[in-house]
């Protein structure tokens, strides 16, 4: 069954197992421009944004006076209930605050802080900072909300199928190839963004940095966030500078070997293909970026 298809059904039966409300979606705009800071009384505008991945429904700008907000609407139960969470901490600066969190019908609906609409270029430096600030307080913060389905996808890895391919491609016997991925998976983990691109990341008035769309947040190997900024088709001449920069800033503020961290990012990586793969049954493309990433891994 296709995901979005998966969610919608997640989402009515969330929905109905907590009400089926149907509030007049101006009271809950209202509601969460009165968190913001808003006053009852003043106006508000909204404009509608574009609307990009996985269970986006909508996305919303709502502008009263001095306050602005941002709404999405979705069918990711999720990220839901990750931001629900994160309403009762409001004390890290790495994610936008959560203002408000409403059903309405079958529709979820996650009002925060709006933080600009167009993302500026980041240093490694910075995007290290900001992974790992981001990972710290979402490993305390969200250890029990997180899902698990990003160390799930890993067992694709270890398959019969995909060990023989990987030992095929890398010269290696079977058995080392085995050991060496049980090695890596065996690695610490951590719950991290899972989806920091550029497009994610956005800067407050003071220049400090924030992750937004809590969407893929979720438990994977320390490091495997990093896989966003390996090329979309890697090849033996692949240019990894970025990478290699922010992975090294990353494995000193984490004082982890670079090693790890950057085997770490490569396995998700080759997870994630692994599984697109199969959910397109037999994407000879995505099968073979899977087996490149995996082999960087080892």
């Amino acid at each position: 069954m296709p995901t979005t298809l998966t969610d919608a059904f997640d989402a009515l039966g969330y929905s109905a197992r907590n009400g089926f409300r149907f509030e007049r979606m101006p009271r809950i705009r209202q509601r969460a421009l009165l968190n913001a800071g808003s006053s009852v009384s003043e106006p508000f505008t909204v404009c509608r944004l574009p609307a990009e991945g996985r269970g986006n429904m909508g996305l919303y700008r709502i502008d009263s006076a001095e306050v602005s907000v941002f709404q999405k609407v979705t069918t990711n139960t999720r990220e839901f209930r990750i931001a629900k969470v994160l309403m009762q901490h409001q004390d890290a600066p790495c994610h936008p605050r959560i203002l408000l969190c409403a059903m309405r019908g079958p529709m979820l609906h996650i009002f925060q802080e709006f933080i600009g609409e167009d993302p500026r270029p980041i240093s490694p430096e910075a995007y290290a900072a900001l992974a790992c600030d981001f990972s710290a307080m979402a490993t305390r913060v969200l250890a029990d909300a997180a899902p698990t389905s990003r160390l799930d996808w890993l067992d694709s890895l270890t398959s019969r199928k995909f060990v023989k391919d990987l030992a095929h491609r890398t010269g290696r016997d079977e058995g080392s190839v085995r050991d060496a991925l049980n090695d890596i998976i065996a690695q610490p983990r951590a719950v991290v963004h899972n989806d920091l691109h550029s497009s994610n990341i956005r800067h407050r008035k003071d220049g400090s940095s924030v992750a937004i769309d809590l969407g893929g947040v979720g438990w994977a190997l320390q490091g495997a966030e990093y896989y966003r900024l390996l090329p979309k088709t890697l090849t033996d001449d692949s240019d990894l500078d970025r990478f290699e920069q922010t992975t090294a800033c990353a494995a000193e503020r984490l004082g982890r070997p670079v090693g790890t961290i950057r085997r770490a990012a490569f396995l998700a990586a080759a997870a994630r293909h692994a599984r697109f793969a199969k959910l397109r049954r037999g994407d000879a493309v995505r099968e073979d970026q899977a087996l490149a990433c995996a082999a960087r891994a080892l």
